[in-house]
């Protein structure tokens, strides 16, 4: 679901091993302040767990590879793991990496978060809850 008014929307679902923030849309420099604040909130404990899910991400930038390699290094301060999951998934994003030959610098992950089990609830980008 993308965010009103914005080309860009995340959404974040708990699982049993972290968290898993699905993004859609445009990953530009107008995407990075609001992700990267959001990403910031997710990763504010000791070792944490996050997928970034890329598959619904139809345009990505240097903002946003930007925006990757912020949170790759924030995660790394903090002991923890970032994935990239459902890179094959979007076009953009693949192209991007591979460009950049910055392909082998993030753990890309497999099968989709689709796959990964839910937790009880799952919070929408407004942190609204969905059964």
């Amino acid at each position: 679901m993308l965010d009103e008014g914005r080309t860009f929307g995340s959404r974040v679902r708990p699982t049993s091993f972290g968290v898993v923030l699905e993004l859609s849309g445009e990953l530009d420099i107008f995407a990075t302040t609001t992700l990267s604040q959001r990403i910031d909130e997710l990763t504010n404990v000791r070792r944490p767990d996050l997928v970034l899910d890329m598959s619904e991400v139809t345009f990505i930038d240097c903002g946003g590879l930007s925006l990757l390699c912020r949170a790759r290094q924030r995660i790394a301060a903090r002991d923890g793991r970032l994935r990239l999951a459902g890179v094959a998934a979007s076009p953009s994003t693949q192209r991007l990496l591979r460009l950049t030959g910055m392909t082998h610098c993030f753990d890309l992950c497999d099968p989709p978060p689709s796959a990964i089990p839910r937790t009880a609830a799952t919070t929408n980008s407004d942190n609204s809850v969905i059964a």
